[in-house]
């Protein structure tokens, strides 16, 4: 009986141990963010929100009233227009393969930059659609 007293002891004292840690963690401010997927068959979304702080449990405040514009190779090719709070769209507009493209949004004195290109096609050399089993279920 005293064995298990003490094995419950030490089981409790072990599990219950918890350390806190009080840190002050700097606060730099909001950032604009800019999340956007683009291909080549589809008019380009912009949506736009500010950083949110890590100790922070507040939802993306989103941006609006933003300047939003698009270059492909260097040369403005569109301007896009809000159609919901932080959303932006090209209308009218859709990417091409293999060029290069900067999305630069200005929004009361900041400027944002971000550039990608859509990859070419990979060409498929072999598509393998056979079936086999493991433990008797196929795959």
């Amino acid at each position: 009986m005293r064995r298990i007293v003490i094995l419950l002891f030490i089981f409790i004292a072990t599990v219950s141990c918890e350390k806190f840690l009080d840190m002050e963690l700097p606060d730099k401010g909001r950032k604009m963010v800019l999340n956007c997927f683009f291909n080549n068959n589809d008019t380009l979304i912009v949506d736009l929100s500010k950083s949110v702080f890590i100790l922070d449990n507040s939802n993306f405040n989103p941006i609006k009233k933003a300047t939003v514009n698009i270059f492909e190779n260097s040369n403005l090719v569109a301007t896009c227009t809000e159609f919901e709070g932080g959303k932006y769209k090209a209308i009218g507009f859709i990417p091409q393969k293999e060029k290069k493209y900067k999305i630069e949004v200005i929004q009361e004195g900041d400027t944002l930059t971000s550039i990608s290109t859509i990859p070419p096609n990979v060409p498929f050399s072999i598509v393998d659609t056979s079936v086999y089993s493991r433990d008797y279920e196929p795959y």
